[in-house]
């Protein structure tokens, strides 16, 4: 009997895995982001997988820069398959001309109730009146499939 409550609980799992690999996010950040003094910035997300992202949380490891959300319908935060949206975030100019590199973390869950997250890592260049922000590296993690965050770039 163990072996046969094994057997299933284990082609359960490889099924989840299946389809969680067929119809999952896949969240890509545009490699250059570029903030103007005193404006607010975009940062534009695309989904390139089969699935939504449902409700979406991004965060930054610089606790002065907020972000506005709300994109779904009835106030839900998602990102639908095939396309890209624009995220609007402010930071005080006189903190984000002093950082070298700075990261965008967002977080959400697929249908399948598979947790993910992606941190994207930008250096940061100074140009005058304006700040660049190049995409340096991106960590994906899901609580499906990984352990440990995978690293891409």
């Amino acid at each position: 009997m163990g072996g046969v409550w094994w057997t299933i609980n284990d082609s359960k799992k490889q099924k989840e895995k299946e389809l969680f690999f067929q119809y999952r996010p896949i969240i890509n950040s545009e490699s250059l982001i570029s903030a103007e003094k005193n404006e607010v910035s975009k940062i534009i997300l695309e989904n390139k997988g089969a699935s939504e992202l449902l409700d979406i949380a991004i965060s930054c490891d610089k606790d002065w820069v907020e972000f506005k959300l709300n994109i779904g319908p009835g106030g839900r935060n998602v990102l639908f398959p095939n396309s890209k949206h624009a995220f609007q975030w402010t930071c005080p100019w006189e903190k984000i001309k002093k950082c070298k590199e700075i990261s965008f973390t967002i977080k959400g869950h697929t249908y399948l109730n598979v947790n993910m997250e992606t941190t994207f890592t930008f250096k940061v260049t100074l140009l005058q009146e304006k700040v660049n922000l190049v995409l340096i590296k991106t960590v994906g993690f899901d609580n499906l499939t990984s352990n440990k965050k995978k690293e891409y770039h």
